[in-house]
């Protein structure tokens, strides 16, 4: 596992050279709209990080059960860091910022007619050509149009076309329809391509520092985070650096983003650029600079020192009329984010200097997707 912050790319003083990124707010999710019988019930959506709800306002999370949603039951706003819903059942409740939600079951008695679980349950009436994604085995009553991830059981026979990734069922009717499964690959293409946003828990667990090591990324995608010490531990990319270096790198590996800041510092402590990065009082720890030694204490603390990986970045080292002049190869276990791993290009930085061509090198060649 590699866990880094952000990275200026030459380094001044002043308020620069802030360790982390701003919290930012993902708006994405499973669900757009659920229609609700009666008309006083709120449009449904995912949950959000610091946002207000009324009273009777109602909200998905795709970490609690399927068949489970958020009833508002004392309105404010929710806090920026996620509580705890692994272990939420129906009717028990959540302290969320100054919110407090009741955990609520789906159905007629709530408002609900029909509705589509992310995940297992018993899924009943047509989807009527609407694509359903399940990552269980669900039970099905009714005509079935669209393509459906998982085992489907209920409604006559079935039949397995053998060495295809489909299945045959007939419907009430007698009619054959055809689910065609849809599988995710488990690698770093596939997983670098998804975005989730899932709480992961209060620590990665053994079978998930396996994944990482084989490769496989099992049960991790982009946005999925841990909340370790107080702390969103973000995924950012996968295998981000394999392959990369004047020492290979052959480590699978995950590249981590705090959602705050882990430590804030200057990058000097006067408006100068000499030795660029690698000269800076943030990287040297100069005029008593604790910064990268406050985020390197906390990343430790969080996943242990023996599962941060040390691979080879090029960095600069020499700066000539306010350009880099000079770098070369060094170990690196975590760094500030260049403007390409964020932006995907250069925007600020000094790309040329009349007929010098400064000296920025890097594998740190693309955008991490956590931002694309």
């Amino acid at each position: 596992m590699d866990t880094m912050a952000t990275r200026n790319i030459v380094p001044r003083a002043g308020e620069e050279g802030y360790i982390g990124k701003l919290a930012k707010r993902w708006l994405g999710g499973f669900f757009k709209k659920l229609d609700v019988a009666n008309g006083n019930k709120s449009p449904v959506h995912t949950l959000q990080r610091e946002t207000t709800y009324a009273l009777n306002d109602v909200a998905f999370h795709s970490g609690i059960n399927a068949r489970y949603f958020l009833k508002c039951t004392t309105a404010g706003t929710t806090g920026s860091v996620e509580p705890d819903f692994s272990s939420v059942t129906s009717d028990s409740t959540v302290t969320d910022g100054t919110v407090v939600w009741t955990v609520k079951t789906l159905g007629a008695a709530e408002g609900f007619v029909e509705y589509l679980p992310l995940a297992g349950g018993t899924l009943t009436g047509a989807l009527n050509g609407t694509d359903a994604n399940f990552s269980g085995d669900m039970t099905v009553a009714g005509v079935i149009t669209g393509n459906v991830t998982g085992n489907l059981t209920g409604n006559a026979d079935t039949a397995t076309n053998a060495g295809a990734a489909e299945k045959a069922t007939k419907d009430g009717d007698g009619n054959i329809i055809t689910v065609t499964y849809l599988p995710i690959l488990n690698n770093a293409g596939a997983h670098n391509s998804i975005y989730r946003g899932k709480y992961l828990g209060d620590h990665v667990t053994d079978e998930q520092y396996d994944a990482i090591d084989a490769g496989t990324f099992e049960g991790l995608f982009i946005g999925d985070y841990w909340v370790i010490n107080g702390v969103n531990w973000r995924i950012a990319a996968f295998d981000y650096w394999l392959h990369c270096g004047d020492t290979e790198c052959t480590t699978h590996h995950v590249v981590i983003v705090p959602d705050t800041n882990l430590a804030t510092c200057q990058m000097n402590n006067s408006n100068v650029t000499t030795g660029a990065y690698i000269g800076s009082n943030f990287y040297t720890g100069a005029n008593s600079n604790t910064g990268k030694a406050t985020a390197n204490t906390a990343i430790n603390n969080a996943f242990g020192s023996s599962h941060i990986l040390t691979h080879r970045e090029h960095l600069q080292n020499a700066v000539t009329n306010g350009y880099e002049s000079g770098g070369t190869w060094y170990d690196s276990k975590f760094e500030l984010m260049t403007e390409r791993m964020v932006y995907g290009c250069d925007i600020f930085h000094n790309t040329m200097n009349g007929t010098n061509i400064p000296n920025w090198y890097s594998i740190d060649k693309s955008q991490l997707p956590l931002f694309d």
